[in-house]
């Protein structure tokens, strides 16, 4: 007989984690033995069952799961089939989520981009958004994720440059804000739609280097001002804002703190 659970979180990195605490902020019926957290490896097991989570290996015997959050990245090995292979583990008696990203929209966009805004359709995301809408599950764009620990201020701290133009923005989100909303979302009774995440709040480049150089004392990442600029857009989210009543904490990369 598969066990059986409440949530499964397949591909459980440090956003399926969040999403496991603030699930269990917002329902207070739930607990950890309800929550299974599916890794490709064992790397992580330490950490998730220190904490209390049942941990399982993706390639190990299925189990089923009234609510699934399929949050992997598209860099895993055979992605799409990574995806259908999940979703047979879903009993569907409650929300499904799949987390895609804000590049599935065509490069050439600018201006302010909604979920309606024109896919590149062919693409890696745009197969697996396709999958995921079949199934009737709830498609998530993210925005960049950060958190001081990570995001785009960390890569540039590590290579010290980066071939980009410093006047080009970019569109993030705090981790812990879209870990609450797509906790929010799952415990929500919202029909299958499309959703983004983001704080509507683009950074360039350089007023993000610089804030971090402020709050790190790091040395400032050093920009190719001659790279292409590229077009700027603003991602939107007031889909998801009105249908939870939900607003980001974080404001913006520079309040970060």
């Amino acid at each position: 007989m598969q066990q059986s659970y409440k949530y499964l979180i397949s591909g459980t990195g440090d956003l399926g984690l969040r999403f496991a605490r603030n699930v269990l902020q917002i329902s207070p019926l739930s607990s950890r033995d309800l929550i299974c957290c599916e890794t490709k490896s064992k790397n992580r097991h330490p950490h998730l069952l220190e904490q209390g989570y049942t941990c399982r290996i993706s390639n190990e015997a299925p189990v089923t799961a009234d609510s699934i959050l399929i949050c992997f990245p598209p860099s895993t090995e055979s992605y799409l089939k990574e995806i259908e292979r999940s979703l047979l583990q879903w009993n569907r008696k409650s929300q499904g989520i799949f987390v895609s990203s804000t590049s599935v929209y065509k490069s050439d966009l600018f201006g302010d981009i909604t979920e309606d805004s024109a896919l590149a359709a062919e693409s890696l995301l745009g197969q697996a958004e396709a999958i995921a809408s079949k199934a009737g599950l709830h498609i998530v764009r993210l925005a960049g994720l950060y958190t001081k620990e990570t995001g785009p201020h960390i890569f540039w701290q590590k290579t010290k440059q980066s071939d980009s133009h410093p006047s080009g923005k970019i569109n993030l989100i705090h981790r812990e804000d879209a870990a609450q909303a797509l906790a929010q979302l799952t415990l929500s009774e919202v029909g299958p739609d499309v959703w983004n995440f983001s704080d509507e709040n683009p950074v360039s480049r350089l007023e993000i280097a610089q804030h971090w150089a402020r709050l790190s004392g790091q040395e400032e990442v050093q920009f190719n001002p001659l790279a292409p600029l590229s077009s700027d857009r603003r991602i939107l989210s007031k889909k998801i804002q009105r249908a939870l009543h939900w607003k980001p904490t974080h404001k913006s990369f520079l309040e970060l703190k």
